[in-house]
């Protein structure tokens, strides 16, 4: 404080050398600024303004400290008298603005937004800073107007877009909401984060089955982040959801290989890829990345079971009977895998020609998953190969048939179990379908 009042008095000496030198005013006005002297700050620069009238900066500097000395309305007259100067300014309009808001005089503070709106038509910033007013004072139905406004002037502007995504999300328009964050998807300036964030909600919600009419509009969502952020994982994770949702597993595996490369250690991405390959049966891949799951997993009783799998396209089948067994102890509270890991153990005993064995699994499988449509796939062809047990197999695939008709692979077993009963007619018409379906 001492140092602040010595160069005070120095600066005080200064202006009575020269009074109405800008520079020395300027600086004692600084140092009045840091003492918190707001009022000789204003008065200084008062004193100047009638010695240069014509300089417009002094308005600003004058009309400034007069707002931090508690007057505003001198604040106000200084802008106006600016205003009538130089016309309608950002700058001017602006503080003026917050002047209003902050003295609670709402209408006033419009008419300065409402003004610069006029001058500039085609600025869509001053849209924007009334929509927020607007939002500001709870008055959503005006606010949503001026957000629309914005975006008429300013289609990507993604301030605006998100805001009328919340009125969609509000209102239960999920079309419009969708649309809306294409827009902000597109926008590179757009915060990642937020992007991803919305996505997940999403994907989560598609996967839950709640969003289904909307699977193209969420895959044109997913897509286009990955075309911003081409290396992202997450986006390329996100993006494979989507299209493995869709059963487009060959889709998803593709964005899955390329989210893989920066993100080793996510086991649930590597379940996801090896799964896609294990489905499009893309053998020579699985058993590449089956190899590379159990040396990073080799605890995990996923990285048995498509080890297992690997074995198998192999013909290795005693190795996949191994690694199918240490997959289905492993995992016994997940219910799912254990009953996938019984049915390749089936399929591992048909091939080594052990027919109880192959029974045992078949039952283990089923006793877990009664009606999964894979199980009775492997249950079929094991009968076709076997010749025996075809009555049973097709009221198995007759089922699945009931629930999913347009499932390709039952239908072509269904087909082949009709075959083998020599009703060779109805097998023709049930591949014929098959094929019709994209068989």
């Amino acid at each position: 404080q001492k140092k602040l009042n010595k160069a005070l008095l120095y600066a005080e000496q200064s202006k009575l050398l020269a009074p109405y030198n800008r520079t020395f005013n300027d600086v004692y006005v600084s140092l009045l600024d840091g003492d918190g002297q707001y009022k000789r700050a204003a008065e200084t620069y008062a004193l100047l303004l009638e010695k240069y009238p014509d300089d417009e900066d002094l308005y600003l500097d004058c009309a400034y400290f007069n707002s931090k000395n508690g007057k505003p309305d001198l604040a106000i007259k200084l802008y106006n008298n600016l205003e009538k100067r130089q016309g309608i300014q950002a700058t001017t309009s602006l503080r003026k603005f917050k002047m209003y808001k902050r003295m609670n005089k709402g209408k006033k503070a419009i008419f300065e937004l409402e003004k610069l709106m006029e001058a500039f038509p085609f600025e869509a910033n001053y849209v924007l800073k009334l929509a927020n007013y607007y939002v500001a004072t709870a008055e959503q139905d005006k606010a949503k107007v001026y957000f629309q406004k914005t975006l008429d002037i300013e289609p990507t502007n993604s301030e605006a877009n998100l805001a009328m995504i919340d009125f969609f999300l509000q209102n239960g328009d999920t079309s419009s909401y969708l649309n809306a964050l294409l827009a902000v998807f597109e926008n590179p300036k757009q915060g990642f984060k937020s992007k991803i964030k919305s996505l997940e909600s999403l994907v989560i919600a598609l996967t839950e089955g709640q969003l289904n009419p909307y699977i193209v509009s969420i895959q044109n969502l997913s897509h286009k982040l990955v075309q911003v952020y081409p290396k992202n994982g997450q986006a390329n994770i996100l993006n494979g959801e989507v299209y493995f949702y869709d059963k487009k597993y060959a889709k998803a595996l593709e964005y899955f290989k390329v989210a893989l490369n920066s993100q080793q250690n996510n086991l649930q991405l590597w379940k996801r890829t090896l799964e896609c390959q294990r489905l499009t049966n893309n053998k020579a891949e699985l058993v590449k990345y089956a190899t590379t799951l159990i040396d990073l997993y080799p605890g995990q009783a996923c990285s048995h079971y498509y080890k297992g799998i690997a074995w198998l396209y192999q013909t290795n089948y005693i190795k996949a009977v191994e690694a199918l067994k240490l997959s289905k102890d492993i995992a016994f509270d997940d219910k799912d895998l254990t009953a996938a890991s019984w049915r390749y153990l089936a399929w591992a005993y048909h091939r080594m020609h052990q027919s109880e064995n192959t029974q045992k699994a078949f039952a283990a499988s089923f006793d877990l998953l009664a009606d999964n449509e894979e199980t009775i796939y492997f249950y079929a062809l094991t009968s076709i190969e076997n010749k025996k047990d075809i009555d049973k197999s097709l009221q198995l695939v007759k089922g699945v048939i009931a629930k999913q008709p347009d499932n390709i692979q039952i239908r072509t077993i269904h087909g082949r179990l009709l075959y083998q009963q020599g009703a060779f007619k109805l097998a023709e018409q049930t591949w014929q379908y098959a094929l019709q379906i994209g068989g």
